[in-house]
This record gives structure tokens, sequence and C-alpha cells, in this order.
């Protein structure tokens, strides 16, 4: 992650932090895919701004050592990264890095707060009804587990 992003996004967010109508002292970050892999990312380079996570099957392929990216920075921001069990997407999104990242924030040495839920038999895409892989009982099962996560460690959440 380049730096000059990493610190365009913090400024973006502590404006809209600061704005008079925004209540809350953090963010809640939600993304797809590629935004879901940047969701993750920044958020844990700016725990004291970002609340909570949720990650759709997100672009996982960028981490070459999982153990490490958990750890530099550390993974504290409460994260739901959901995956679908068939993701076969341009091989960044598979469940078997999703399980990988499962097991290594599980594990005493690293103890991060990312859960990761698999999703059977859906693919790429299967929250957006835009996508030809869009699996509406899925989309809405998941997407009440995410609302779940974000009421539960959200903005705003106390």
């Amino acid at each position: 992650m380049h730096r000059d992003h990493a610190a365009a996004i913090r400024a973006g967010l502590q404006r809209w932090l600061a704005r008079p109508d925004v209540k809350s002292a953090k963010a809640s970050v939600v993304g797809y895919s590629l935004g879901g892999w940047l969701a993750i990312s920044f958020a844990n380079r700016m725990p004291e701004q970002v609340s909570a996570v949720v990650a759709f099957y997100p672009s996982t392929f960028r981490i070459a050592d999982v153990g490490a990216w958990l750890a530099t920075p550390p993974a504290s921001v409460p994260t739901l990264l959901l995956a679908g069990v068939r993701d076969t997407y341009m091989n960044c999104c598979t469940i078997e890095r999703a399980r990988e990242i499962a097991a290594a924030a599980a594990a005493p040495a690293t103890r991060s707060p990312i859960e990761v839920v698999e999703v059977p038999d859906a693919n790429h895409g299967f929250a957006l009804a835009a996508y030809p892989s869009y699996r509406p009982a899925e989309a809405a099962a998941t997407f009440a587990r995410a609302l779940e996560h974000l009421r539960k460690f959200g903005a705003g959440a106390r």
C-alpha cells in the first residue's frame, strides 16, 4: 500500500468525521472485492478512526504472508470477512486464502479480531444483484450478518 494513499484516506476520514452532522468519532467501513481488501488494509492502519470492517469476498491474493500481514500493523479492527466457497474469480478471493486468514487470526500469537464466514455454493459477486453469480438468499443472509457485526462493533455501537 502506498503511503500517499493511506495519508489521503486518513485525511478524508478526518474531514468526514469532523462534519457537524456526523455523531461518531469513528467510521465503519464496508467493501466488496478490491474494496474489501482496501477496507481491511486501510482500517488496520488507522484504528483510531475505524471501528469495524465488513469485507465481502475481498481480493486477498495480494497478501504474500498472512501472518506478517496480520502483524504489521497489528490487525485490531473487528472485521467480518464473507467468503464464497466457490469463489474463483481471477484467483483473487479464494476460500483457501480466507481459511488461511481465519486460522492465522485465531492463532494465539496473533489473536486478530477477524471472523471469516464461509458462504456455501457462493461465487464472487454473490451479494450484488448486477453479477451473474448473485444469490438472493445468500445476499440477504450475509447482509443480515453484516448488520449484526456493525451494530456490535460499528460506529456508534456502545
